[in-house]
């Protein structure tokens, strides 16, 4: 289990630095994905990234010098 675990890391960070250092767009990140680790490693980054956006879906920040988000964290202050 933990070589499986280990190669859906990889899988990951391989995703990330096609975006952050390679400054491919998620289209193109998910196409070298799908071809270097198959379908697999592809369905498991489009898992990652449905589950980045259900975290990000939920928080609303109101940019104002002393902004306060929905979750009760303020800025600032």
């Amino acid at each position: 289990m933990s070589r499986y675990k280990d190669l859906l890391i990889e899988v990951e960070d391989f995703y990330w630095s096609l975006l952050n250092d390679d400054g491919l767009t998620n289209i193109e990140a998910l196409a070298k994905v799908k071809k270097t680790y198959g379908t697999h490693g592809y369905d498991h980054v489009l898992e990652v990234i449905k589950e980045e956006e259900d975290k990000d879906a939920g928080i609303f920040v109101d940019i104002e010098p002393n902004f306060q988000d929905n979750l009760g964290v303020t800025n600032g202050g």
